[in-house]
């Protein structure tokens, strides 16, 4: 009679190396663009309920009866949607592997499905444009409740340079709330993709390089000649370059306030490693295959319109 060899130890160690490679590298230390710019908070249930408030108070010398203001509150919602990332490796190489080199296999394809979890969908939601609180796109020409019922914009259609740049920052910083009183915006961190790295590092390096016209003005007309000036944004801001930031696009963004970022996600469920362990499994037993998935339920949309501005195409 032949004997039945039992493959269960060999499934074991791949499952273990699945979850060991999970573990180290959601563990290491660094921090990818979608915890930046992403205000992360958890979720019990199926929807994502985020609270905004409107226009604050102002302080004022208390004379008489005080005098109060009423807070405009805002809602939206969130569905949370399942996501996950599979991989997969054929059964035989588990079965037979003697030298380890399956837990070296998985290790390297962990680095593709774990390392930076969240940042497709979180670009993706970001390309949308979702709607914010106040009812139009998180990045538009026409966000209401400002000063006196005036909109504010916070796009724009020209191409990173020193002069967008420059307008970009003075256009956070002029935002009010409906009362008149500054939002107090100011950007951090200029995001871009790699078609945009060295204007953007230039900008927020130390030396300008300025064009000079033939009437002798800088940075306008036809251009004679080129001086080199101080550059008085060097430091303002971190450069963050990303290979998913679509060409020609970038973002100024105000990531210095807690809580406060340009889009929401609801963690319903944590990303979670989970392998399919058993050699009588669908997979194994109609294709012979090993297969494990991270998963994880999650809510994506927009946060606060006024801690980003840009070019969103």
């Amino acid at each position: 009679m032949t004997d039945i060899v039992d493959y269960s130890s060999k499934y074991a160690a791949a499952n273990t190396a699945f979850i060991a490679s999970f573990e180290a590298l959601f563990g290491r230390p660094g921090q990818v663009l979608s915890d930046l710019i992403c205000e992360k908070v958890p979720v019990s249930g199926m929807t994502l309920e985020a609270p905004f408030l409107g226009s604050g108070s102002t302080v004022r010398e208390w004379v008489g009866s005080k005098r109060f203001e009423d807070l405009r509150a805002h809602g939206k919602s969130y569905p949370v949607k399942p996501y996950e990332k599979s991989i997969r490796l054929p059964a035989l190489q588990v079965r037979h592997d003697t030298t380890g080199a399956i837990g070296r296999a998985i290790a390297r394809e962990m680095g593709g499905a774990v390392a930076g979890y969240f940042e497709k969908p979180v670009f993706d939601m970001l390309y949308s444009n979702p709607s914010g609180f106040d009812g139009v796109a998180l990045i538009s020409g026409s966000h209401p409740y400002g000063a006196a019922g005036a909109t504010q914009s916070n796009t724009t259609s020209n191409a990173l340079s020193h002069s967008s740049f420059r307008a970009g920052i003075q256009a956070m910083q002029s935002w009010t709330m409906g009362n008149g009183e500054p939002l107090e915006m100011s950007p951090t961190h200029l995001v871009v993709g790699v078609d945009n790295e060295a204007i953007a590092l230039e900008i927020a390096g130390i030396d300008k390089p300025v064009g000079v016209a033939g009437d002798g003005s800088l940075d306008s007309g036809t251009r004679v000649a080129a001086v080199t000036i101080r550059n008085v944004y060097e430091g303002r801001v971190t450069v963050v370059v990303s290979p998913r930031v679509r060409s020609g696009c970038w973002y100024l963004m105000d990531l210095s306030k807690p809580g406060l970022r340009p889009l929401v996600l609801g963690e319903a469920r944590a990303p979670t490693p989970i392998p399919l362990d058993d050699e009588k499994t669908y997979s194994r037993f109609y294709r012979d295959e090993w297969v494990g998935s991270v998963e994880a339920d999650f809510a994506l949309g927009a946060g606060l319109w006024p801690t980003i501005y840009g070019k969103p195409s």
